[in-house]
């Protein structure tokens, strides 16, 4: 699932075209946004990965190769590393889940982090918070809520996206609003659209001390893509996440696409995919009294954990690898979790 955060990866290499560095950093900001355009429809809770769990894909079509893994099961963190000709991009995915009966909010905790590799730059983010609506009584649908800072650590310039929530906004819940600010704190540009529609950035028409005038279209940057059109008899997936699960070769042992629950459900075997997901779990289980056992702790096979100076946190950055030993099909030292 974290993959899909590429759905519209074609913003961050149009990013790399921008010859204005405010313009770069609105359509990183764009990018930011564009990952909760798909979150229609898809109310389904995903398998939880096991621990030493990966995914990974080679996209040429696409401009990127991405790789996952599960570095940790408590609290559950994702690591994940996107490289592009022109960009990197990585982020510990771990989330605060809190039941409020008939709702359910989802806190993203860790930040986002990019760097192109033109001029070094480097720009984080935190995602917004997700609320799930109607989980026992009614039709389920989501909002979110929450300033999204896009933030270059070199030159202080930022891009901010404003979430609204339902309650605040009304019908409108769905629209956004920003601003591009230069490293002094001006608003060059405004940005208007909506997180399941697209996103333009508008020129600065006037300034009276903090109020700023909307003025004419300076540039589009993103636009929905639709579902296909029976999505919704496929959990709401695009395009993108439909293609995710295909099989490629010479993928590692711990890839998500050999998990057999996952491959039971996929072809509608529910009661065979239940009871392996019980033995996988309980398979986990074993294994770590096993390494509490012989005082053995779990290292990440592709990761680790690193200071960001940046950002005054941690993260855990690809140690490199994997692509080669896919290139020879010599996976080694993979732990066995299916």
């Amino acid at each position: 699932r974290i993959c899909e955060d590429l759905e519209y990866a074609e913003l961050l290499h149009a990013a790399h075209r921008c010859k204005s560095s405010l313009e770069r950093i609105a359509h990183i900001a764009a990018f930011a946004v564009s990952c909760f355009a798909s979150a229609e429809g898809r109310f389904y809770k995903p398998f939880n990965p096991l621990l030493g769990e990966t995914f990974a894909s080679i996209r040429h079509d696409l401009g990127y190769a991405v790789l996952t893994e599960q570095v940790c099961h408590h609290p559950p963190i994702t690591a994940m590393h996107c490289e592009a000709e022109h960009w990197s991009l990585w982020q510990d995915y771990k989330l605060d889940i809190r039941f409020r009966g008939q709702y359910l909010k989802v806190i993203p905790t860790g930040l986002v982090h990019l760097r192109m590799k033109s001029d070094g730059t480097h720009y984080t983010w935190r995602k917004p918070v997700t609320t799930v609506h109607n989980l026992i009584l009614g039709r389920l649908w989501v909002d979110n809520e929450g300033d999204v800072i896009v933030t270059c650590h070199q030159t202080g310039e930022t891009a901010s996206t404003r979430f609204q929530s339902y309650n605040k906004a009304g019908k409108s819940y769905r629209e956004l609003h920003g601003e591009v600010k230069n490293p002094a704190g001006n608003v060059e540009y405004v940005i208007k659209g909506a997180w399941d529609k697209g996103l333009d950035c508008h020129e600065v028409k006037s300034r009276t001390g903090k109020f700023v005038e909307v003025g004419p279209l300076a540039f589009s940057m993103w636009k929905l893509r639709e579902k296909p059109p029976d999505a919704h008899k496929m959990y709401g997936f695009t395009r993108l996440a439909l293609q995710l699960n295909e099989m490629e070769g010479n993928l590692c042992p711990s890839d998500s696409r050999f998990r057999p629950d996952l491959r039971l459900m996929e072809h509608g075997q529910v009661e065979e995919a239940g009871r392996e997901k019980h033995r996988l779990e309980e398979k986990q289980r074993a294994a770590k009294r096993s390494r509490e056992a012989k005082k053995q702790p779990w290292k990440p096979r592709w990761f680790v954990a690193q200071f960001d100076l940046d950002t005054n946190s941690t993260v855990h950055r690809y140690i490199g690898g994997y692509w080669r030993a896919k290139r020879k099909e010599d996976f080694t030292d993979i732990p066995d979790i299916y």
